[in-house]
């Protein structure tokens, strides 16, 4: 098997080496980032794509929207845009140019909570949000300990919601708005072409 690493930034995916190890292949990494107000806040390794959920182009998961209720001064988040991906191989396994014609035999993979940052005023801070936000996928809430696991060609689906459900979000104030990053860390066990 081969192992390779995939950093999806926020606007593009670039290839990187494989290195060959015998155990499962990292596809790499997806950051998703949500910005909403409070009312009244890609690169990819040669083998692997992270792809939008029609599989017609580079995943770009930067345009993410918070929706939040304020209700006598408790603030809550009402919605998050959810965004889809999933893992294909690389036809050509060189990492230079998505073919979304050529470049469409999906694979297996995990996800993994890398991490998150939450902040207010446009900045980002690890912990500016005291734990309100979790991210999910497929419905499940991530965690950096345990990996949900996605069959080729599904498409997992990221958002946000609170990580206490119908819980306050007693670091908001009215007008503040709030930006969310999450990285996912994404691996497989399937070989690259």
């Amino acid at each position: 098997m081969k192992k390779t690493i995939l950093a999806l930034a926020a606007l593009a995916s670039m290839g990187m080496a494989n290195t060959a190890m015998a155990t499962d292949t990292n596809v790499g990494q997806a950051v998703f980032q949500w910005a909403g107000t409070v009312p009244s806040p890609s690169s990819s390794e040669a083998g692997y794509w992270i792809v939008s959920a029609d599989g017609g182009s580079i995943l770009s998961a930067t345009d993410g929207v918070m929706i939040f209720d304020n209700k006598a001064g408790e603030i809550k988040l009402k919605s998050a845009t959810t965004f889809g991906f999933k893992v294909v191989t690389d036809k050509t396994a060189d990492g230079a140019t998505f073919n979304p014609a050529e470049d469409t035999a999906g694979v297996a993979y995990k996800a993994t909570l890398g991490g998150i940052k939450a902040g207010k005023g446009g900045l980002t801070a690890a912990g500016g949000d005291d734990g309100y936000f979790a991210v999910t996928a497929g419905g499940d809430v991530l965690s950096t300990s345990t990996a949900k696991d996605f069959i080729a060609d599904e498409v997992a689906t990221v958002s946000l919601q609170p990580a206490v459900i119908d819980g306050a979000f007693t670091a908001a104030t009215e007008g503040d708005v709030w930006t969310v990053q999450a990285t996912l860390a994404l691996t497989t066990t399937t070989a690259a072409l």
